[in-house]
């Protein structure tokens, strides 16, 4: 029984090489799994690197692993979709020194 990889294939995605948001460089990890286990998944095959993304996202920042945006930008999901999907996924939200900095950068923006 092999392994089925998931993740970014960098050929596939050079789009995705600066992050849409912010024009940062990517990384790229790979998750290795048995292939009865990722065939068992309940998403489609095109779907799950994002699905896993988000589902890691989820679980990095419930954990306190992972700030709010950066969260969120593993998500690929703005901040308002990101908020929704906590809110359904039943996870607390945290206001940390992070999100506050990134509060501050965005008023005085406005200015």
């Amino acid at each position: 029984m092999g392994a089925r990889r998931l993740g970014y294939d960098r050929d596939e995605d050079t789009k995705r090489e600066m992050c849409r948001k912010g024009n940062r460089p990517m990384s790229t990890v790979v998750v290795e799994m048995p292939s009865d286990v990722a065939q068992a998944l309940r998403v489609p095959p095109e779907e799950q690197p994002a699905r896993l993304r988000r589902e890691l996202a989820v679980r990095l920042y419930q954990k306190g692993l992972l700030s709010f945006g950066k969260a969120r930008a593993l998500a690929d999901m703005s901040k308002w979709e990101f908020h929704r999907l906590l809110g359904e996924e039943g996870v607390v939200r945290r206001y940390d020194a992070e999100d506050l900095a990134e509060d501050l950068r965005t008023v005085e923006g406005l200015d």
